[in-house]
């Protein structure tokens, strides 16, 4: 019987165990994504950075033409 429940215990452990290290995978997993992620909006927010100085550029342009008229 003790042996048994020794066997029960060292099981329950070991899943125990498993269950961590599948978190741990799952944590690295998504350290990952939010990498990538983070890196993709640095990269979306300096093409709309550029964009809105190109518009503001042409407006300021369209405007001291419109001056000079």
């Amino acid at each position: 019987m003790r042996k048994l429940a020794l066997l029960g215990e060292q099981y329950e452990q070991s899943i125990a165990e498993m269950l961590q290290q599948q978190n741990v995978r799952l944590d690295e997993a998504q350290l990952a994504e939010a990498n990538e992620l983070k890196q993709r909006l640095q990269q979306e927010l300096e093409l709309l950075i550029a964009y809105q100085s190109k518009l503001k550029m042409q407006a300021e342009s369209q405007h001291q033409k419109e001056r000079k008229r």
